[in-house]
């Protein structure tokens, strides 16, 4: 059995907010909607650590996004 495409975009984020906490105890990681699309936002020690955006058209994931830049998360506690 093969597993099809995510397309529903709450699915997508449950699944990497999912996949994140496997991580380790001092993850957090926080599902958001950022752009008008979905977003999970990862934080260590509660210090952002990453942050990934994912592009959905007509119900499919279309790109994704991943910063992991500290000066481009340093505004990320807001998200």
């Amino acid at each position: 059995m093969t597993a099809g495409p995510a397309t529903e975009v709450d699915k997508v984020g449950r699944f990497l907010a999912a996949v994140g906490r496997g991580v380790g105890p001092d993850w957090d990681v926080r599902v958001a909607e950022y752009n008008g699309g979905p977003a999970v936002a990862c934080f260590v020690g509660g210090k952002p650590d990453s942050f990934c955006r994912i592009e959905v058209r007509d119900g499919a994931m279309q790109s994704v996004y991943i910063v992991r830049d500290p000066y481009k998360l340093a505004g990320l506690s807001a998200v």
